[in-house]
């Protein structure tokens, strides 16, 4: 636990990369990394010298999920249209890209709870 900025996702990604590099570096190949903006996202690689790319889960809206604007063509902002209630699960019916040829083998994802919220107002409206 922490405040906002402390080093607690930098601690876990330095540890995980350390470890990494000693018994399997090429898992670092091409990493993506998710923060809450692009410029931390950006920031962290940095830190970590890793390569790869650097994706917002909330910057604005332009960018807010582009991780997952990235892997889904179809992902734009109706994308209410696009998920269904179905049994108290939501099901998406996103097509995946086709020209996805640079995929990482590890992502880092800084507060994975900020994805949690399209879910939750998703099962709320759909209620």
């Amino acid at each position: 636990e922490g405040i906002a900025g402390s080093g607690k996702s930098g601690g876990v990604y330095d540890m995980t990369v350390r470890i990494l590099n000693e018994i399997k570096p090429d898992l670092l190949d091409n990493t993506f990394l998710v923060h809450s903006t692009l410029k931390n996202a950006q920031e962290s690689l940095g830190k970590l010298k890793l390569k790869g790319k650097a994706f917002s889960s909330s910057d604005d809206e332009k960018n807010e999920h582009d991780l997952i604007r990235y892997f889904y063509g179809n992902f734009t902002e109706d994308y209410k249209n696009h998920v269904k209630l179905v049994n108290g699960n939501l099901v998406h019916d996103f097509k995946l890209k086709e020209d996805l040829n640079d995929l990482p083998k590890i992502i880092f994802v800084d507060e994975a709870s900020r994805y949690d919220y399209v879910k939750m107002k998703l099962l709320s409206e759909a209620a």
